[in-house]
């Protein structure tokens, strides 16, 4: 069993023994060998196309993504799919921060009703414009003991099937918003002082897109569809940057964005911009699905993107930490030191520059990235000037080098690292 998960291969199989029928030999495959350029190309031997292997050199590894799996949900649509549909469904690698993961899930399951929901079915969708969480309630009433475990968080869509009006006692009206199904709820469209909470979406479409940042400086995605700098997310989206819609809607006449990857809401055009300029200069965000389809970017994105088989190497290596701190990057929002002199199992590496072989001189956007077997993150072998950061070591010899001797945590941190810079 050592040798099967050394060598890479993931399948195995009995067959009979050609010298002597009446007993069983075991046989090993590599389903994720490659025998073809890119995906869609034929097999010669079966004449099928090959399957695009769904294992990119992710920073997470994802859960349920076997063949297994999909079959079991039902969801063969990646069987074969087209390049652009595919790096879709990676798009979205931000699930992995667990702050992220949450707001994420509920997004996904209000996605799926919207798309899902009937011809003829008059549920209206709102949305949480503030930024607060705002409780859930049993009953359209301000009463806090009537409230249940629910919260939608800020920015966070919500289906609504009928909207209430209720008197209050200093002759105020307040309007309620009525979650669909029997027992799920209440939520108040404002405060009762007249702050507005709830928003209602207008033209939302619920799918996934290919967006273009368009602007020249980075934007700041928002909690929520405004351009307000009191819901600024915290998260940015750089110029030039391609990434995953998954809801588009209107507010107030300006159309607004919610990214896929979990990261909030962008804008469409400037804030200040009129609803109808469509100056380039205005323009924050730009469709670019038909780059992917018609333009040669799809040939490009062939080129840039071959078969991650070829790109990422498995097996289980050993190496150790040379003589500066590493920094492992992938499952702590600030990383995470290796001492010097650490032995590490590693069981992918991957070239930086996405080709299967690495080539010309060792520099920051050409060189290997190891990952750590034990689920730490990723490392890069050198830095960017070649000098060695990792030492690959034999499994059978594995000594600690003459230098090494034990020293402080280098992940021990004062309170005056942390901070803003």
């Amino acid at each position: 069993m050592l040798d099967l998960f050394v060598s890479g291969h993931d399948e195995i199989y009995f067959e009979k023994d050609p010298l002597n029928p009446s007993r069983e030999v075991i046989n090993t495959n590599k389903s994720w060998k490659a025998r073809g350029a890119y995906p869609g190309d034929l097999d010669t031997t079966t004449g099928f196309p090959f399957a695009y292997v769904p294992d990119p050199p992710c920073i997470m590894p994802y859960e349920e993504d076997t063949e297994m799996a999909r079959r079991a949900r039902g969801d063969m649509t990646h069987e074969n799919p087209k390049v652009d549909d595919y790096w879709k469904e990676h798009a979205g690698f931000l699930d992995c921060w667990p702050q992220l993961k949450d707001y994420r899930e509920t997004q996904d399951a209000f996605r799926t009703f919207w798309m899902n929901r009937p011809t003829d079915s008059r549920v209206r969708s709102y949305i949480n414009m503030s930024k607060f969480s705002i409780g859930v309630r049993n009953r359209p009433t301000h009463e806090e003991h009537h409230k249940n475990d629910q919260i939608i968080r800020p920015g966070q869509c919500i289906a609504v099937e009928m909207v209430e009006e209720r008197g209050e006692l200093d002759d105020s009206i307040s309007r309620w918003l009525k979650l669909p199904g029997p027992g799920a709820g209440w939520v108040m469209e404002s405060t009762r002082s007249g702050e507005p909470l709830m928003a209602e979406l207008k033209n939302i479409e619920a799918g996934l897109w290919w967006y273009k940042c368009c602007s020249k400086c980075p934007v700041e995605a928002r909690k929520c569809p405004s351009w307000d700098d009191s819901v600024r997310a915290g998260y940015l989206v750089n110029p030039k940057e391609i990434m995953v819609i998954n809801l588009r809607c209107q507010v107030n006449g300006y159309m607004f964005l919610h990214l896929y990857d979990g990261r909030g809401w962008v804008f469409e055009l400037k804030p200040g911009t009129l609803k109808n300029d469509r100056n380039p200069e205005s323009i924050v965000m730009m469709p670019c699905e038909d780059d992917f389809i018609n333009g040669e970017e799809m040939e490009i994105l062939k080129q840039l993107v071959p078969p991650t088989n070829e790109v990422v190497e498995l097996g289980l290596w050993t190496y150790l930490v040379n003589l500066d701190p590493v920094l492992a990057i992938g499952t702590k929002r600030n990383g995470y030191f290796l001492a010097p002199g650490a032995v590490v199992k590693v069981d992918k590496r991957a070239n930086s520059n996405g080709l299967p072989n690495r080539l010309g001189s060792i520099s920051l956007q050409n060189r290997v990235w190891l990952r750590l077997a034990d689920g730490s993150g990723w490392v890069p072998e050198t830095d960017d000037s070649g000098k060695r950061l990792m030492l690959l070591q034999s499994s059978d010899e594995v000594v600690y080098p003459s230098w090494f001797r034990p020293g402080a945590d280098p992940n021990k941190q004062e309170d005056w690292m942390t901070g803003v810079v």
